[in-house]
């Protein structure tokens, strides 16, 4: 079905069942200007849709994918790419929609504002099962935030997910943007996330998200590049959780803003990311394995801090300080200038 960039193709609103299915169609080029779901809109409607393909359309909300109003459709086995939208680049939820999608991939689609993958906004509640949200993009200014998934005053559940390689420029959550939301991710993998601000694989400001059994590894931001933690009060949890191999400016593993310590973190891993695993207050459940900090030359900062900001070198890039090495020796000087043997020609 094309909707030769002029119109929107499909639309359930009035009141379609799931006895309704849409089943084994490819929607391209569907263009709802100023408007929702170039693709489909599902308007207080439950229709099922398995097996599809929304590809190429575009929309203000929901290039590829809006529920509105109740809408409560099951979702299953569909693909969603390359579509565009100011909001929700791939699907759009707003007022009360409550989908459950299953098995789906959510990929390559971008947003001008927010949520470049996947939106969930006004009192929305989503719920994802072995999907894969991944390459979606958002571009660069400020409040641009959540390339993969953006849930404001909702809730979202995420069972089994894969959340990768989604990349906001100047915005914060890669992976995975959380205000005042509660949203209970179990079982998910964040890699290879990059956000230009917080939290390469979660930002959270407000809401009581709990986050359990999740791997975060390899992701990127300025502050937090696993997790990036607003403090605001009120309690959430980080449980039975990987955090490992991702790099920041300030918090490579977990980096928390705020006084008030309201993150409770148990029987979890946190450790090889740069600079430091955890910049921040938080509450220790216990049980957790918290790699300890390096500072080999004593001066009360971390080394990974001193190589990160440039005032110690580390010319072999094993994060050793290069001074540290010549001291132990553990690497040669030999002509005493301070810079090892194997990096001088």
């Amino acid at each position: 079905l094309d909707g030769a960039n002029a119109q929107r193709v499909l639309v359930c609103q009035s009141s379609e069942t799931p006895d309704t299915l849409i089943e084994n169609v490819v929607v391209i080029n569907g263009a709802a200007s100023g408007s929702f779901g170039g693709g489909i809109l599902i308007d207080g409607a439950s229709p099922t849709v398995r097996n599809c393909v929304f590809r190429g359309n575009a929309a203000q909300y929901g290039g590829g994918i809006a529920c509105d109003n109740g809408a409560a459709p099951w979702i299953d086995g569909c693909i969603v790419e390359n579509n565009t939208a100011s909001d929700g680049g791939g699907v759009y939820l707003e007022f009360d929609s409550d989908p459950l999608l299953e098995d789906c991939t959510i990929t390559a689609n971008s947003a001008s504002d927010v949520g470049a993958g996947f939106h969930i906004a006004y009192q929305s509640n989503a719920t994802l099962v072995d999907c894969v949200i991944s390459q979606n993009t958002m571009p660069s200014g400020s409040g641009r935030d959540g390339a993969g998934i953006y849930c404001i005053n909702s809730t979202a559940t995420l069972e089994g997910c894969t959340i990768a390689d989604n990349a906001c420029q100047s915005g914060g959550g890669g992976g995975l943007f959380i205000e005042n939301s509660n949203v209970d991710a179990r079982h998910c993998v964040f890699e290879g996330n990059a956000a230009g601000n917080n939290g390469g694989a979660v930002h959270r400001f407000g809401g009581t998200p709990t986050i359990a059994g999740a791997v975060m590894t390899e992701n990127t931001a300025l502050n937090g590049g696993g997790v990036s933690w607003s403090s605001t009060g009120f309690a959430a949890s980080i449980s039975g959780s990987s955090i490992t191999a991702n790099t920041a400016s300030f918090g490579g593993g977990v980096w928390i803003d705020g006084d008030t310590p309201d993150l409770t973190i148990t029987g979890s891993t946190i450790c090889e990311n740069l600079p430091g695993e955890i910049d921040g207050e938080f509450i220790d459940g216990g049980g957790n394995d918290i790699c300890p900090s390096v500072d080999c030359n004593e001066n009360g900062i971390e080394d990974a801090d001193e190589i990160a900001d440039g005032s110690a070198a580390d010319c072999n890039g094993n994060d050793i300080i290069d001074s540290c090495e010549i001291a132990d020796g553990s690497a040669a000087d030999i002509n005493l200038d301070g810079i090892l043997d194997e990096c001088q020609e």
